[in-house]
């Protein structure tokens, strides 16, 4: 239930405009033949934009690391920064209002995504063989993303019994 409430927050405060961000990103990258894969994954983190909560960015298993490489490195200079930037400015801002912090800390991890995309698909269960890129967690939850390790409590030492006290043996003193 807080995920909703969570997610409609988002939507009214900040995510339709990021949405429009990455869309207009989007429609930009159809433009041009070669910047079409661009384009596509605007679209993609434009709908991950709009309803985060609940859901995970993970690594693509079968990606390919060049193409990956490749296409990070086109984004980050056509639109990847610009992106993160009004990712940052509007963290910024939530972070000012003190009640708006776990949206600061969302936008955060998704300035992350919008600077290095490629390799990466939109999850609403963690697979247990890949490892999460940005975990925008539902609001109220108390445990960790999946696939980080718990740490285990630290065992308390249990207290050394007290020393004995030393058996004095020495000459007698007999009348």
């Amino acid at each position: 239930m807080l995920t909703v409430v969570g997610n409609i927050l988002w939507l009214i405060l900040c995510g339709i405009w990021m949405a429009i961000l990455y869309y207009v990103g989007g429609l930009l990258g159809l433009i041009l033949i070669i910047t079409i894969p661009l384009g596509i994954q605007s679209f993609k983190l434009g709908n991950y934009v709009l309803w985060p909560f609940g859901r995970t960015v993970v690594t693509e298993p079968g990606a390919s690391v060049v193409w990956s490489v490749i296409g990070n490195v086109v984004w980050l200079i056509v639109v990847g920064w610009w992106l993160a930037l009004f990712h940052v400015l509007l963290a910024v801002i939530f972070f000012i209002t003190i009640i708006g912090i776990p949206f600061g800390i969302a936008n955060l991890k998704l300035a992350r995504l919008a600077l290095l995309p490629f390799g990466a698909r939109v999850v609403t269960e963690v697979p247990a063989d890949v490892q999460t890129i940005v975990a925008v967690p539902q609001l109220g939850a108390t445990t960790m993303a999946p696939s980080q390790p718990v740490p285990a409590a630290p065992a308390s030492p249990t207290p050394a019994p007290p020393p004995e006290p030393p058996e004095v043996t020495g000459p007698s003193s007999a009348p």
